[in-house]
């Protein structure tokens, strides 16, 4: 998908079939990290707690538990509102040993939202709830970077801007293997996963 600076309108991504069959698919530059049965990375860390990541497009914001982040108060109660944009970063180690840092900024959610226009939302963040030791990259993970799905080897890889190149796991086996079409602005399927932007209830 392409990058948001903080917040827009809509974003539109680009979804290809195969890997490494034609010109505009090709594997290279990136990092290949190897999942479980469930598209999930289990040896991932976040400030210097043990979480297990996973990559969802369907999420509209990066979700993970963080009692130094203050929560917005009234309009979006689940999601974080810092003061001033917070940056932070996790680290995921794929089932093959390969580790990467993932370098994120959280926003203020109620500002990111607050034009009532801009659905896709970079920054946005909330608390995952009852999931404490699972970190969510929801939609905002995706701008700026392309990734790759290895379905049948459980594998995925990722090309961008991470550090060295890191990545997050995909979800994909939950869901069906069916392509579905995708309806409206600002939306792209990868994989299984349908990605939209939704603004924060």
């Amino acid at each position: 998908m392409p990058s948001v600076a903080t917040s827009a309108a809509s974003v539109t991504g680009t979804l290809v079939f195969g890997i490494g069959t034609q010109s505009n698919n090709a594997l290279t530059g990136a990092t290949s990290y190897r999942s479980t049965s469930f598209g999930n990375l289990t040896d991932g860390t976040y400030k210097g707690a043990a979480v297990t990541t996973i990559l969802d497009s369907g999420s509209n914001g990066l979700f993970f538990t963080d009692s130094s982040l203050p929560a917005c108060t009234s309009t979006f109660p689940d999601f974080y509102c810092p003061a001033n944009a917070t940056a932070l970063s996790a680290t995921v180690t794929g089932l093959n040993g390969v580790t990467g840092t993932v370098n994120f900024t959280v926003q203020n959610a109620q500002t990111l939202a607050a034009s009532g226009t801009n659905y896709a939302l970079n920054g946005l963040a909330g608390s995952i709830g009852s999931y404490p030791t699972l970190f969510d990259f929801g939609l905002p993970f995706f701008f700026g970077r392309c990734l790759f799905r290895l379905r049948n080897q459980r594998k995925f890889a990722v090309r961008g801007v991470l550090s060295p190149v890191s990545s997050d796991s995909l979800r994909a086996t939950r869901k069906s293997n069916k392509a579905r079409r995708v309806p409206a602005p600002g939306f792209v399927l990868v994989e299984a996963f349908t990605a939209y932007p939704v603004r924060p209830e």
